[in-house]
């Protein structure tokens, strides 16, 4: 793993879109030993032909060193890039990328000859991507683990700064402040831990064997999705006390407003939904 997590995490994002990736690419070996210049991120999507050359960064320094040493790694990459891919027809164009973390790209758009992009922006690119997908059918290779923990806390962002709060971006004594008075409601929302426990598409799939109480049927049917024996009871319990609080009506509400839900758990749940409340008197 590189030792600079903003290179580490571009060539995860890169490779899992089904890039190839070249990492730390050192070009133009001197006669005397040493080379010319390293290259940070490179990555060649060979189905849609677009070829990047990123250089990630957190310096801080002024924007006139920045354009000489950018400009030195970029046409590094021009000149030497194409000799990485040997036998590969690549673009005339190679999109390269300055990413920075402190900087902002109203004033400076370019640095270098290439563009300038924030993490920020790069952060909501790859959440926007990975929020849609499930990690209990779609997780991220343990062999990228910087995508995979963004994955996890797209999986777990309303339990991890649930509404109550007020979501993320409060202060640590503004948080402290609102706590005390959500605290008396905390037993009401504890199905919200329950459903995270268990994952919310598990809560609408099995949702009639957690409410009659088949237990054998329903952690069965777990275990034949690939859960294990202690997954599945785990799964089983959390279900099951969402219902011994009378709280499936407002987890059913949850679900099915969830942005991370698809079409069909949504729909399923308000199915749901409307049949509980038919029974409501």
């Amino acid at each position: 793993m590189s030792s600079n997590f903003l290179e580490q995490l571009a060539s995860e994002w890169y490779a899992y879109k089904g890039y190839f990736v070249r990492q730390n690419v050192l070009v133009g070996k001197r006669a005397k030993g040493g080379y010319e210049c390293e290259l940070d991120v490179v990555a060649f999507n060979p189905e849609t032909k677009h070829l990047v050359h990123m250089e990630p960064s957190m310096d801080c320094y002024s924007w006139g060193k920045r354009e000489a040493r950018y400009l030195k790694k970029f046409q590094a990459g021009k000149k030497y890039i194409p000799a990485l891919f040997r036998g590969t027809a690549l673009p005339a164009e190679i999109d390269q990328i300055a990413l920075f973390e402190y900087a902002s790209n109203k004033q400076h758009a370019k640095v270098g000859g290439g563009k300038v992009k924030l993490v920020r922006e790069f952060l909501k690119e790859i959440k926007e991507d990975l929020s849609s997908k499930m990690i209990n059918n779609n997780a991220v290779s343990e062999h990228m683990p910087l995508l995979r923990m963004i994955q996890f806390m797209c999986h777990y962002h309303d339990f991890i700064y649930p509404k109550e709060l007020g979501g993320c971006g409060r202060t640590l004594a503004s948080v402290a402040k609102q706590s005390v008075k959500t605290h008396s409601s905390s037993k009401k929302e504890a199905y919200r831990e329950h459903l995270q426990t268990m994952g919310l598409e598990t809560f609408v799939l099995f949702y009639e064997g957690f409410k009659t109480g088949a237990k054998d049927k329903t952690i069965s049917l777990l275990k034949q999705r690939g859960y294990t024996q202690n997954s599945a009871q785990v799964r089983w319990n959390a279900g099951r006390n969402i219902f011994k609080s009378n709280s499936q009506v407002q987890a059913l509400e949850y679900i099915s407003v969830s942005p991370r839900m698809t079409s069909d758990i949504i729909a399923k749940a308000k199915e749901l939904l409307l049949k509980e409340k038919a029974l409501m008197p």
